[in-house]
C-alpha cells in the first residue's frame, strides 16, 4: 500500500494577514469607493469593493496608518479583489495599520448653514421688493426735509 502525495506551491509572495480595515480605492475614472481591506501582506491586499474592477487595473488605495499606496487589480471576481502593490510595505505595516485602527476619531459636527432662499413674490403681489421701497422711504424724507430747508432758508 502506497500513498500518493502533491506538494502545491504557493503563487504568493508572502502569506497575508487578516485584517478589517476601511480603505478608500481610487482609480483612473470615477469617484473614490470606499472599500473594505479583508487580508493584507506587504506584496499587496485582498478588499472586498462595491463594484467590478478589470484585473490589470492601475489603482490607488488610501489605508488608515499607511497612508495612499499604488497597486496593480491581479485577480477580480465580482465584488472581491486582489491587488499588488507597486511598492513593497515597510516591514512595520501591520503595527501601523493596529495603530491606526486603535485610534478613536471622533467627527467634527459644524454647524449646518443655510443659504438664504430666494426671494419670492407671490402672484398678483405688485408690491416692490423691499431694498426699492427702504431706497423711496429714505430718498422721500430726504427731500421732503431738503425743501422744508428751503422754506425756511427763503423767510
Amino acid at each position: 500500500m502506497s500513498i500518493a502525495a502533491q506538494i502545491f506551491v504557493s503563487g504568493r509572495a508572502e502569506s497575508r494577514i487578516p485584517v478589517t480595515v476601511d480603505g478608500t480605492l481610487r482609480g483612473d475614472v470615477g469617484d473614490p469607493l470606499d472599500v473594505e481591506v479583508e487580508d493584507i501582506s506587504s506584496s499587496g491586499f485582498r478588499a472586498r469593493v462595491p463594484v467590478a474592477l478589470d484585473v490589470g487595473e492601475v489603482i490607488s488605495i488610501g489605508i488608515a496608518g499607511l497612508g495612499t499606496r499604488p497597486a496593480r487589480v491581479v485577480r477580480s471576481d465580482g465584488r472581491s479583489v486582489g491587488c499588488q502593490f507597486f511598492a513593497r510595505l515597510p516591514g512595520d505595516f501591520d503595527a501601523r495599520i493596529a495603530g491606526a485602527a486603535s485610534q478613536v476619531v471622533v467627527p467634527v459636527q459644524t454647524p449646518a448653514y443655510r443659504t438664504p432662499a430666494p426671494a419670492t413674490v407671490a402672484v398678483g403681489d405688485d408690491r416692490l421688493p423691499m431694498p426699492v421701497r427702504v431706497a423711496t422711504i429714505v430718498g422721500l424724507s430726504s427731500l421732503g426735509w431738503a425743501a422744508i430747508y428751503a422754506l425756511i432758508a427763503l423767510i
